[in-house]
């Protein structure tokens, strides 16, 4: 009986501990099971706070400022009144030929031409003037005001000696000074350009060419 007894002992034992394997077995799985659950919170909690970050730049591009609207056509250039009032372009410029002198003469002389032939407005004039201080060799162009383009005063400017002048071919006068010019036309001759609105790069002198 006695070795019955030990054997039935020894079985209980390793049932109990099996059982007690068994039951420290889902401990570890819940601890493992635990352990393994916070990074996936982690990482959710990362990739959320990812999202609210791509947002963002769809914010700033809302705030933009608009685009503005396009400028406004100009008006019509030079050519369209060479051709309505039939300027003769290779005629004055024939009669610039004629023209000789210092720089200075030579453009007292254009605009006193111009202001000869007359014309039907102060357009008209400047262009005359324009082709005839070309036959004379002398660098002109055209001054306009840049607030009222063709439809304010038009004249001319002109280079003697180096410096810019404007040249007034209605009343056949050249090396007008910008400040004299400013008080003469009340909107200003600010833009100086060729017949085809090509910029010049010139600034007017200050005093009157003498």
């Amino acid at each position: 009986m006695t070795g019955t007894t030990e054997t039935v002992k020894t079985a209980v034992q390793e049932i109990q501990i099996t059982n007690a394997d068994r039951d420290t077995k889902p401990a570890e799985s819940t601890a493992s099971s635990s352990d393994t659950t916070l990074p996936q919170i982690s990482v959710s909690t990362m990739r959320t706070t990812e999202a609210v970050t791509l947002t963002t730049p769809a914010a700033i591009t809302a705030t933009e400022p608009p685009i503005s609207e396009p400028p406004p056509a100009r008006y019509e250039n030079s050519r369209i009144f060479i051709e309505e009032y039939g300027i003769d372009k290779d005629a004055l410029f024939e009669t610039g030929m004629a023209i000789s002198g210092t720089e200075y003469e030579r453009a007292c002389a254009a605009a006193q031409t111009a202001q000869n032939l007359g014309g039907r407005n102060c357009i008209e004039y400047a262009l005359n003037a324009y082709f005839i201080g070309e036959g004379a060799g002398l660098n002109i162009c055209i001054a306009r005001s840049a607030m009222y383009d063709w439809y304010g005063h038009v004249a001319n400017a002109v280079e003697i000696d180096g410096a810019w002048y404007y040249m007034e071919p209605q009343g056949g006068l050249a090396g007008l000074a910008q400040t004299l010019a400013n008080g003469y036309y009340p909107d200003g001759l600010d833009l100086l350009t060729d017949i085809y609105g090509n910029p010049f790069d010139a600034q007017i002198a200050e005093h009157p060419y003498n």
